[in-house]
């Protein structure tokens, strides 16, 4: 089965549009400027595009979060904004490199660079698990990396550990991506996040340490659906890895980003035996989930969470009513688990999630309706909420010595 096609859609987002779609659009134009100038030649090279937009345009996308629910219920695709913000990007960014980091990134799959500042205050680093398929915890498999003049810098996790536990005054952030991303786009995505999240609101807030935490997700399967499933499994089992990585630090002041299927990584985490370590701990997560993709048979095989052992203070959570990949997350939960709330906010309020005080709010006003992480990282109340929990970090860390020994 596919799409339903949309002219409008596939005219303005190429990378919404199937094969079929392809087809339709590109054949009339070839049969068309071949009426008009009766050039075999022409025509064959109109085909021979059409063919060519068959394979390449359903993974043109990077960092497309396809969400597709078995053809007995629906299939759907999610938009993605990649090609339209070519067209319909914000006025060149100006950077200023005398006191700051500058970073050339790919701003779309078409290959359009921007640059993006990390602010002299704050610092980058990468840690790459995309060698954990499977929820390894063997932290020799992770590969860490800093921002060192413009430049990432081959590191050790134990140097970041000690950076946080330095007492700086830095409030170390947790980023983990979605699906359909591979390295060089869970870099690039990844700033373009601290810019728009964190770096746009630094006269609001405390300085960063911005840490990108990367997994593999890049399109494998051809077909979109079996793809999704094979990533959505791999999330719920990548808990674990990111559990090991969140109990190397001494405490829990650290905000945890997550966005679409990053957050199932982060949920699997907080249901991790290995946090029970520091449940004694009095310091607890900040949390951030963005546009969340849940799996459902995570949710359909879930029981009660810790309850008082909860490791996470308080959680905000950005939907988006318009959102059809978290529609289509939802719509998978209810039909497997028909007696379960399908929002993270309503599973916690069940007890099925180790998540306290959840809040929802819905940016659609300000991010629209794809399913982008850069446009929901737009949003000004995102920004403002993050400001607080970033604020909220570097005030206990300045206040409590939540060390364990």
């Amino acid at each position: 089965m596919h799409s339903r096609f949309d002219l409008k859609t596939t005219l303005l987002n190429p990378a919404a549009c199937d094969e079929f779609s392809a087809i339709i659009l590109f054949c009339p134009f070839a049969f068309l400027t071949t009426a008009m100038t009766d050039r075999f030649p022409l025509w064959c090279l109109c085909l021979i595009f059409s063919i060519t937009c068959m394979f390449t345009v359903p993974v043109a996308s990077q960092e497309n979060e396809w969400l597709l629910e078995d053809a007995s219920v629906f299939e759907t695709v999610v938009e993605d904004n990649s090609f339209v913000q070519v067209f319909e990007s914000d006025s060149a960014i100006e950077v200023d490199c005398n006191a700051a980091q500058c970073v050339s990134v790919k701003k779309s799959v078409l290959g359009c660079m921007e640059g993006i500042t990390v602010l002299p205050q704050d610092e980058v680093w990468v840690i790459n698990a995309r060698e954990c398929l499977c929820g390894e915890t063997d932290l020799s498999l992770l590969s860490v990396s800093r921002l060192v003049e413009s430049d990432l810098v081959p590191t050790d996790l134990s140097e970041l550990v000690a950076a946080h536990d330095s007492g700086d005054g830095l409030a170390t952030v947790l980023y983990i991506h979605g699906n359909q991303t591979d390295e060089e786009f869970a870099i690039s995505r990844g700033l373009q996040v601290y810019r728009n999240a964190f770096a746009k609101k630094a006269h609001c807030h405390g300085p960063v340490r911005y840490v990108i935490w990367a997994w593999k997700s890049e399109q494998e399967k051809v077909r979109l659906y079996p793809d999704y499933v094979l990533k959505s499994e791999r999330s719920v089992m990548l808990g674990e890895t990111f559990a090991a990585t969140l109990n190397q630090f001494n405490d829990r002041n650290i905000i945890v980003f997550g966005y679409s299927l990053g957050v199932q990584v982060a949920l699997s985490a907080f249901d991790s035996p290995l946090l029970d370590a520091k449940s004694h701990c009095p310091s607890r997560y900040q949390v951030a989930f963005v546009a969340p993709a849940i799996n459902a048979d995570y949710i359909a095989s879930h029981g009660l969470a810790m309850g008082e052992l909860c490791p996470v203070d308080k959680t905000f959570v950005f939907t988006n009513r318009k959102d059809r990949a978290i529609r289509a997350a939802q719509a998978i939960i209810r039909r497997k688990s028909p007696s379960e709330e399908a929002t993270i906010e309503g599973l916690a309020n069940a007890g099925k999630l180790n998540l306290c005080s959840v809040r929802s709010i819905d940016v659609f006003e300000e991010a629209g309706r794809f399913h982008s992480v850069e446009r929901y990282t737009r949003s000004e109340t995102l920004q403002n909420m993050l400001a607080d929990l970033v604020n909220s970090v570097a005030v206990n860390r300045a206040t409590n010595d939540f060390s364990i020994e």
